[in-house]
């Protein structure tokens, strides 16, 4: 996140708006909630996980610990496509993504609305 973090502020700055971002195969939205709650990987990691086991948490308590950290947004949009729908529905019940779609990139054919969120040659 540390080189992530970085190119993000740096095109938010050079542009002068907000950056829009698709992250392909996003699982939860990692990226996002790394960047936008100010947390490390050791951090997510132990929210979750103790001696190697998982945590058991109430969803109030997983839904706290989501919102008393996410940061101002207005900079970064992002997009998240993954194949789990479960995953992509997570990530939008914690306003960890503009928009989430659940998308299998070896079998889906890409949409309008998709192509339009980031224009892009590769399309």
């Amino acid at each position: 996140m540390r080189y992530l973090g970085s190119l993000f502020e740096k095109l938010s700055n050079d542009l002068q708006s907000s950056v829009k971002i698709m992250d392909l195969v996003s699982s939860y939205g990692i990226i996002y909630t790394l960047k936008l709650c100010d947390l490390t990987w050791s951090q997510l990691i132990d929210f979750y996980v103790e001696d190697n086991r998982l945590k058991r948490h109430l969803w109030g308590d997983i839904e706290k610990f989501y919102t008393d950290r996410i940061q101002d947004t207005h900079k970064y949009k992002f997009y998240l496509l993954d194949s789990s729908k479960p995953a992509i529905e997570f990530a939008k019940k914690m306003n960890l993504c503009e928009q989430g779609y659940a998308f299998d990139l070896k079998h889906d054919s890409l949409t309008d609305e998709l192509k339009d969120i980031v224009p892009c040659e590769i399309f």
